[in-house]
């Protein structure tokens, strides 16, 4: 069975967003603005109570272990000196939150620009 690449109705993220930060600890303060360059995952940029970050919105057909070995080599990767964003963890220590069958991942917020794909 291939992947629903189907991307989240635009009205519904800003609720599963809000359903997805208490987790976190945060509050949306603004719309959920997409970020382009992405190519099988929904990502969107959000203002929150602790400042702008970045969260994802993993295509169907992820598993939470996946998403977890995913974040593990970041962490791995950081611990080695190499500069990488880490996902923030819920208030229960988890990097992957799940909302049903959609899994989400929040990030801080880093300023820069999207490299195209070559």
């Amino acid at each position: 069975m291939q992947p629903d690449f189907t991307p989240p109705p635009a009205e519904a993220v800003p609720g599963e967003l809000d359903r997805v930060f208490r987790a976190y600890g945060l509050k949306r303060l603004g719309v959920p603005v997409g970020v382009g360059g992405g190519t099988l995952n929904w990502n969107y940029r959000v203002e929150t109570s602790r400042g702008a970050v970045f969260a994802r919105r993993w295509r169907s057909g992820v598993t939470v272990e996946r998403v977890v070995e995913e974040h593990q080599l970041l962490w791995w990767v950081a611990e080695r000196g190499v500069p990488v964003v880490q996902p923030l963890k819920t208030t229960g220590g988890a990097t992957v939150q799940a909302l049903g069958d959609a899994l989400w991942s929040v990030f801080p917020w880093i300023e820069g620009r999207t490299t195209i794909r070559g």
